[in-house]
């Protein structure tokens, strides 16, 4: 591995099966080979938040920690979401075994030292991650969080894995890391309960990992915290890094524009060198400009031959900022806005755009065809279904949804069917012909259905009426029988 570590301290307050495990590893799997650290939490009831915490746990533990692929490439955003939808679906799952059960929900953090050296961070919600070197914060994620209106106010509340509204994990990949860098990897309970400033003053305080670790615990143990709120904690020292003396270009150019003027100094406190001094400090002058003409130029055309994937990055952001606030819409529209980029050829970019616009495309197909099921407007629901599964075949769970929608529609066509011809048979043509519109809701090119509501209306001394007059009918029968339970 790449990248030491030198220090590895774990705090979990899990104590029971209400509160769930937090942290992996634990302090008794912990070994010398380990690259993955996470802390997860769960929110609302507690015995439920336990358990979709479980759940998060489990399927990150497993995809990542023992992933084969990542003994050659890095964490991405790509195998992240993959084992976030997995986990999502495994707890829509559960969450709909209790149809009352709201407010319940997941979130996680995670780094993982990747075989090249460099650290992939994930998170979802408001756990937090800190990149501490000599006391000061040089990097922290951004919580994911929502906006509510709520009696007339706007609350703001984090934005969880819930099974219900897809959530989306932000990714970022450190590669200035030096000795004695710190992480800082805790629960939203830890982050609430200490406080920003308090935070801030810790890590000032503390330049070791073993010293910010004790501080952050004596701190907690002064504020008397819920033992039902999840405290999980990782504080994490680097030893050392394959990447500790990696610079950028602009940061090369700079020392070696310090070091020629600390020549050009010397030269200039020289004693006796009379014309020769002065010829020299012209030639330097020159030298200077010449140098700094050619850096601003070196970085004026790497500024604009990156501005390309600047651009495609930003948007790549974006669409994670607004994902994250539950704005697929305007997310979706980012996303293909970077891959219009056609100067952008890495690979790895496009795929990871192309596979954010996918599954978000098909998460909002699917949050679409649930409300229009629940609305009744079973076709449209339906092609919803359809739609999403075309976008992604993999995916088994929507394949089952479009199984289980379809075999729906056909048992309650069917029983409308027999209910309608047994009315028909007692001649009560009006309510035979309302079953037979119901019906066809179901199945909207059925021409035998349209011949029984014809028969009917012959029966009713009625005009007979075309497919589509008979689906405008059964939709507003439909639309009269809702205003009518309201």
């Amino acid at each position: 591995m790449n990248t030491s570590l030198k220090t590895v301290l774990i705090y979990d307050n899990a104590a029971n099966e209400k509160t769930g495990q937090h942290t992996y590893p634990t302090a008794d799997q912990l070994n010398a080979q380990q690259r993955l650290f996470m802390v997860c939490a769960g929110m609302g009831d507690d015995v439920h938040a336990a358990q979709v915490t479980d759940i998060l746990y489990q399927n990150f533990a497993e995809s990542i920690a023992k992933s084969e692929k990542l003994l050659t490439t890095r964490l991405g955003q790509i195998q992240v979401n993959d084992t976030l939808r997995h986990a999502e679906r495994k707890i829509q799952t559960y969450i709909n075994r209790f149809p009352r059960l709201k407010g319940v929900g997941g979130v996680l953090a995670l780094a993982h030292i990747n075989i090249d050296g460099s650290i992939t961070l994930a998170w979802v919600g408001n756990c937090r991650i800190y990149h501490i070197r000599n006391g000061k914060i040089i990097y922290q994620t951004e919580d994911h969080i929502i906006n509510l209106m709520q009696d007339g106010n706007i609350t703001t509340q984090p934005r969880a894995v819930n099974g219900n509204e897809p959530a989306w994990a932000s990714v970022s990949t450190i590669t200035n890391i030096q000795p004695n860098d710190i992480l800082l990897i805790a629960t939203p309970a830890i982050i609430t309960q200490l406080g920003e400033i308090a935070i801030d003053q810790l890590i000032v305080q503390h330049l070791n990992a073993e010293n910010l670790h004790r501080g952050v615990l004596a701190k907690l143990q002064t504020i008397a915290p819920n033992p039902a709120e999840a405290q999980g904690l990782f504080t994490l020292q680097i030893e050392d890094s394959v990447l500790a003396n990696t610079r950028p270009n602009l940061q090369q150019g700079n020392q070696s524009l310090s070091s020629y003027a600390d020549i050009l100094s010397a030269e200039q406190n020289a004693q006796g060198m009379g014309i020769k001094r002065n010829l020299i400090l012209q030639i330097g002058i020159v030298l200077t400009a010449l140098l700094i003409l050619a850096g601003g130029s070196y970085l004026l055309y790497r500024y604009f031959q990156n501005q390309p994937e600047r651009t495609f990055n930003r948007h790549l952001t974006e669409a994670q900022a607004l994902a994250a606030e539950g704005n697929y819409e305007a997310a979706i529209n980012n996303l293909e806005n970077a891959l219009k980029i056609q100067e952008v050829e890495d690979p790895e970019l496009r795929s990871t755009a192309g596979y954010m616009l996918q599954h978000m495309q098909q998460s909002v197909l699917l949050l679409q065809a649930d409300s229009l099921l629940n609305a009744g407007a079973y076709m449209q629901a339906k092609a919803n279904y359809e739609k999403a599964y075309n976008i992604d075949t993999d995916n088994t769970e929507v394949r089952t949804k479009v199984t289980e929608v379809t075999k729906m529609f056909d048992l309650a066509k069917r029983t409308r069917l027999v209910k309608a011809d047994s009315l028909l048979a007692v001649k009560d043509y009006t309510n035979a012909r309302n079953q037979f519109y119901e019906a066809l809701l179901y199945d909207q090119t059925n021409k035998r259905i349209l011949e029984k509501i014809n028969l009917c209306n012959v029966k009713l001394k009625k005009d007979t009426i075309s497919l589509l007059q008979a689906v405008e009918r059964a939709d507003a029968y439909l639309q009269s029988l809702q205003d009518t339970l309201k």
